[in-house]
């Protein structure tokens, strides 16, 4: 657990939070967000730049709607289909509350399943999926000596 002391006009609040990974940096500013009933903490910090050493190799990398990456080596790979996978779930769980008696546990139980695939990003997986799964595919490829990813 850490402790963030927080301000707010002329309040002012300890949080004890829970802490998934770690702060590197110094601190700039410290939002905090609700989504349903949790509560989320986020940390904005500056932190100097990391020069990559230079390994002489380029790769071109054309990331489309079709095929989601295309390295100029020739390597292919498909879209993963995320909103495709997520629907069919999300129909489903939708289907079978639609058919649970109101009130009763089972309709609670996947209302709150249904909340949570919604929350997870099964549902909606925000605008930086497709550079996240950029640079997972790009870590996956045989290593260059070190390689520097730049996307335009």
């Amino acid at each position: 657990m850490r402790r963030f002391s927080v301000s707010y006009g002329m309040q002012s609040a300890q949080l004890k939070v829970r802490q998934h990974r770690q702060v590197h940096g110094t601190v700039k500013t410290l939002q905090l967000k609700r989504e349903h009933r949790r509560w989320y903490v986020i940390v904005t910090t500056e932190t100097e730049p990391v020069p990559l050493p230079p390994t002489g190799q380029a790769v071109g990398v054309d990331v489309g709607v079709v095929r989601f990456l295309t390295t100029s080596d020739g390597e292919v790979i498909a879209n993963p289909r995320i909103l495709a996978k997520s629907a069919e779930v999300i129909a489903d769980l939708q289907r079978r509350m639609a058919h649970a008696r109101p009130g009763s546990g089972n309709r609670r139980r996947l209302r709150r399943a249904l909340a949570m695939s919604m929350r997870h990003g099964t549902y909606s997986p925000g605008p930086g999926w497709a550079l996240v799964g950029l640079h997972r595919q790009l870590e996956k490829l045989p290593p260059s000596g070190g390689r520097a990813v730049t996307c335009l």
